[in-house]
């Protein structure tokens, strides 16, 4: 029987190109670094090319699009195969990283993986569909700067008291705009000083989740945590006053005005529906 003879030059044929997924083939590739090692090269390379992007080298910032455009990509791929241990992370994480373009049905994708991962269900920072928070928004910003450092509060202060048990201390007061803060000075043994204000330590005591039951006391820790903001900042503070406008009325009630604002975006932002 003879062997039918192949053309020369034929129509392409259909192939499906299908990734395969083989996890003793991965694990083969981990050499020994040190993970912390690992992402700490990975920090410094990305931060370097960020720097030289922002100082005007198109080339740096072509290649910073392109690194965060396959890391969202592999990313991605990664969902496909490994679905309830990134559905893990991502419903902590308020946002997800995906690729858009004006095209419709990557629009759709991108919604339908979220909803796939159920992102942002456990966040701190929590997202859910129907939010109307615009995290752009100043006083949103603000808010949310707030907790962060609220929430910082909440996990170094106990630890730094339990380091200056002993001390010599004094409880001092002094006003922020007509609000009393209270204060613990603590006096080293070299002579500094190191100050825990009441609202850091309340923080203290608080869970780090915002709940129904503890919202106005995290309400109130905020209030102070942003009041100590402006304090300090004199620059934010003129920024708040800017954004609110009506620079004929009094600096008091715009400032009011402001801390008003703020406490709506956090309540909006985090008060369990």
């Amino acid at each position: 029987m003879k062997k039918p003879i192949q053309p020369i030059l034929q129509p392409p044929v259909l192939s499906l190109y299908k990734e395969l997924h083989d996890v003793k083939e991965i694990a083969r590739r981990i050499d020994n670094r040190p993970l912390c090692e690992l992402l700490a090269q990975v920090k410094d390379a990305f931060q370097q090319i960020l720097v030289r992007a922002h100082a005007g080298d198109d080339e740096a910032l072509a290649h910073y699009y392109n690194a965060t455009r396959q890391a969202v990509m592999s990313f991605d791929n990664l969902v496909k195969h490994e679905l309830k241990r990134t559905r893990n992370i991502a419903e902590f994480c308020p946002h997800l990283p995906v690729l858009l373009s004006s095209n419709p049905q990557d629009i759709k994708a991108a919604k339908e993986r979220v909803r796939l991962l159920n992102v942002g269900a456990k966040a701190i920072l929590p997202t859910r569909s129907g939010q109307r928070t615009d995290r752009r928004n100043h006083w949103t910003r603000l808010a949310i700067f707030a907790f962060d450092a609220c929430l910082k509060n909440n996990q170094q202060t106990p630890q730094l008291e339990a380091h200056l048990k002993g001390v010599k201390q004094k409880q001092v007061k002094r006003k922020s705009w007509g609000t009393v803060v209270g204060e613990t000075e603590y006096e080293l043994p070299n002579g500094q000083r190191i100050v825990i204000a009441d609202w850091q330590r309340d923080c203290g005591k608080l869970a780090e989740q915002v709940t129904k039951d503890n919202f106005t006391q995290w309400q109130s820790v905020i209030k102070m945590c942003v009041l100590e903001f402006w304090h300090r900042s004199k620059n934010e503070y003129d920024e708040a006053l800017k954004v609110i406008g009506d620079s004929e009325s009094p600096e008091s009630s715009r400032r009011h005005l402001a801390m008003n604002r703020t406490m709506q975006a956090f309540k909006s932002q985090f008060l369990p529906q």
